[in-house]
């Protein structure tokens, strides 16, 4: 039987479902308090399943605002689908999945969800197509920590800091690089990086709406951080061209976020320099960013030695489907962790 959950009364209910069978059970009260209680656009809409009296299963929708041209489209963000063992099958996650897209259908106009590729059929069965893939890229910083896996270490050193100078000075002759920029590191998101969203947007994409009390609990009070931001500035740092928000994952630093004063062209070239030489400094041997968006605003990426490493899909379902083909530009914090 299924049952609408509540955030604020349904929590141990929940963790009991999500213990051994989402994530590392130790972090998971952290991620309940943060996604479920914390979020600036209220609580996730949410789906109980009982057998008896026990509590089988859940699933639930956090609330997200997304700008489409005029159109402000409420969209909830499909996370959290888990079933008790003795009850996994289709039937039950498909029963979950029936109560949410009913009760979302009364509150969003859009559901979206990212699932592996054995819940894939379930979002297929209730209406869900395959809109789009988020596609990871990848560029190294520091050639000598690759080259380890397969050269002795001193001669990996020795070919890594000569390719290390070859992309230096590739960058150099370009005339492409930080060059004529400022740039700051920042520990939390601040009030000039969510007014350089609101005041160049993307208004022919399906993007979020990156207020600064979103990118402040998204971002800074998320448990799976910490994450750092770097803003590329004019020289006298009157203006904020770009901002890159990023997690440091050991050698690499995976980037979640970012935003320019160009969106419908995406992160120009020399921002993408300035975000790579910074990284670098930082320690970081590779950087990887992730996206679903338009060939134009990938670009400078590929321009700037991003290569294609993986891809998983993006499942959405309208209340009311658009008449155009959809553009979209979606990233990592889109989601809900």
């Amino acid at each position: 039987m299924l049952h609408k959950g509540d955030a604020a009364t349904d929590r141990d209910i929940v963790l009991g479902i999500w213990a051994g069978n989402l994530g590392h059970d130790a972090r998971m009260p952290a991620k309940y308090d943060w996604f479920y209680r914390q979020s600036p656009l209220g609580a996730p809409l949410m789906q109980l399943l009982y057998h008896g009296t026990q509590a089988a299963g859940a699933c639930a929708a956090g609330i997200r605002e997304f700008m489409l041209g005029e159109r402000r489209i409420h969209a909830g963000v499909l996370v959290d689908l888990a079933v008790l063992p003795e009850h996994r099958s289709l039937g039950p996650a498909m029963l979950l999945q029936q109560g949410l897209v009913s009760a979302a259908d009364r509150q969003f106009d859009l559901l979206y969800g990212f699932p592996n590729p054995k819940a894939a059929p379930v979002f297929k069965r209730m209406g869900y197509t395959h809109a789009a893939d988020m596609v990871r890229y990848v560029r190294v910083l520091r050639h000598g920590v690759y080259l380890q896996r397969h050269l002795p270490s001193w001669l990996a050193q020795a070919a890594g800091s000569m390719l290390d100078a070859a992309d230096a000075l590739r960058q150099w002759i370009s005339g492409i690089g930080q060059r004529g920029l400022r740039v700051r590191l920042h520990d939390a998101a601040d009030e000039r990086m969510s007014a350089l969203c609101m005041q160049h947007p993307l208004p022919a994409a399906l993007t979020s709406q990156r207020t600064l009390a979103h990118l402040q609990w998204r971002l800074d009070a998320a448990p799976q951080g910490p994450f750092r931001y770097v803003t590329i500035e004019t020289p006298d740092g009157d203006r904020v061209l770009a901002w890159v928000c990023w997690r440091n994952d050991g050698q690499a630093a995976t980037v979640l976020d970012f935003w320019s004063e160009t969106p419908e062209r995406g992160l120009p070239s020399a921002c993408i320099e300035a975000l790579c030489d910074t990284l670098r400094r930082e320690g970081h041997a590779s950087v990887q960013v992730e996206m679903a968006t338009s060939p134009a605003r990938l670009a400078n990426w590929l321009s700037s030695r991003f290569v294609a490493r993986g891809a998983r899909p993006l499942y959405m379902r309208w209340r009311n489907t658009p008449t155009q083909t959809v553009d979209m530009h979606i990233t990592p914090a889109d989601e809900d962790e």
